[in-house]
């Protein structure tokens, strides 16, 4: 498999790590969240939101010795680090982050009302590419509440 797909598809598997590490209380010190917020997480009203992103960098890093050598290995790949391709889905600035930022969205449904409206519109078999993946969780949800 050629590295770059590796990387990318990896870090995509990667980038909501930090959620379960910041749930699962992994220390991480103050000044470690305050010398990458800026970084990660996009500023909004005042503060820094998406908290998780800097942790998915410091599980990244306080992991080292247990995840695969190539994950900080200098210039694995083009462009990013693994840390920054997998850490910066939310506040991205290059081409490979922003395919792991639109997987994102695209995954969670976001503007999903813009989404359904545009492409999930009577969408014909031929034209599977333009619908939307539904998560199984969501079908059970509606079917559970349906009930």
């Amino acid at each position: 498999m050629d590295e770059n797909v590796l990387k990318i598809s990896i870090a995509g598997m990667m980038h909501d790590i930090g959620k379960l590490a910041d749930e699962c209380a992994m220390e991480v010190s103050q000044d470690y969240i305050n010398n990458h917020a800026d970084l990660y997480q996009p500023y909004f009203n005042k503060h820094h939101t998406h908290r998780h992103a800097v942790y998915t960098a410091a599980f990244i890093e306080q992991m080292e010795q247990v995840l695969p050598s190539q994950f900080n290995r200098q210039h694995w790949g083009l462009e990013d680090s693994f840390i920054n391709l997998a850490a910066g889905h939310h506040k991205p600035e290059t081409s490979l982050q922003w395919i792991i930022a639109m997987a994102d969205r695209l995954s969670s449904g976001w503007d999903r009302a813009q989404f359904d409206a545009k492409y999930n519109i009577a969408v014909t078999p031929k034209d599977y590419r333009k619908t939307r993946l539904v998560p199984i969780f969501e079908k059970l949800l509606s079917t559970t509440t349906a009930i």
